[in-house]
């Protein structure tokens, strides 16, 4: 299954926390969508994928991630995401079919608030990856993504 990534999993560190060992044999390539644009969710510092006309969202593809990769980043996303299907363009110009994690259970309305890779890194990367790194430990404990969703509330 491909996955284009936009948001806090373009941090190295994060994306290295959240699939481990899991990303050793996937192709990684950057890659845009066209007619997106990233929010933020609202009451976070993380953002949503949305439709927007005449935006461009840059981010990466995963490609093939395999099963457990798979549920670690759901685990990661939480239950405020599913999956679902996008076509994005690598820099060669070739299209290539991936899935997204894309927002569930809220009004997209209310998310008004463009949200900028670069001003998330310089403000807000250096908690959330030690905040990621506690989240990612208690995935031994296999929590479910309810479960874990709570953690995630009170490690911020």
């Amino acid at each position: 299954m491909n996955i284009f990534l936009y948001g806090t999993l373009l941090n190295d560190e994060i994306r290295q926390l959240v699939f481990s060992e899991t990303l050793q044999d996937t192709r990684v390539a950057h890659a845009t969508v066209d007619n997106f644009a990233t929010f933020e969710y609202p009451g976070e510092c993380f953002p949503i994928l949305l439709p927007n006309e005449n935006s461009v969202t840059h981010g990466i593809l995963l490609f093939d991630l395999c099963p457990k990769a798979l549920a670690r980043m759901s685990f990661y996303e939480g239950d405020e995401f599913d999956l679902a299907t996008i076509n994005a363009r690598m820099e060669n110009g070739e299209q290539v079919n991936a899935y997204y994690n894309k927002a569930v259970y809220i009004d997209c309305s209310q998310a008004d608030q463009r949200w900028c890779y670069e001003t998330w890194e310089e403000e807000h990367s250096a908690v959330y990856i030690r905040q990621t790194e506690q989240f990612m430990q208690s995935l031994q404990s296999d929590l479910s993504v309810s479960s874990a969703s709570d953690v995630w509330q009170k490690l911020k």
